[in-house]
């Protein structure tokens, strides 16, 4: 009589890990498609930061050029210009770097939380 009292609070308790495990799973695998979207925002703005690059550079030195900062253009040399396309390139380099820490940080958590249930489950079993 006493297994039968167990079993349910057993079956409560695995339950509980599988909705928390669910939800976390969840939650993770939102958190990564957001990553992965920022991720690939930050791409195209590099890829288009370079091909701006690569058509100043066919322009002489003489040239003016408007640099865009909010909803303004204002005038500056080619140097700046050339200068300033790189360091966002960087930025977005740093910042994409950043988001892949994250997104492995939340596939290890997932696998963790996956791990740490797997092994709740066979205390649980080794116990009946």
């Amino acid at each position: 009589m006493s297994t039968a009292v167990l079993h349910p609070n057993v079956d409560l308790e695995l339950k509980k890990a599988f909705e928390d495990l669910q939800v976390k799973m969840l939650t993770n695998r939102n958190q990564m498609k957001v990553i992965g979207a920022q991720v690939d925002q930050l791409k195209r703005q590099i890829q288009h930061a370079k091909l701006t690059e690569s058509e100043l550079n066919q322009l002489e030195k003489s040239v003016p050029m408007y640099e865009g900062i909010g909803r303004m253009f204002v005038l500056s040399d080619k140097d700046k210009v050339m200068k300033n396309l790189d360091t966002k390139a960087k930025n977005y380099e740093t910042k994409i770097q950043s988001l892949e820490k994250s997104k492995e940080y939340l596939e290890k958590s997932l696998k963790d939380s996956e791990q740490s249930l797997r092994e709740l489950i066979s205390v649980k079993q080794g116990k009946k």
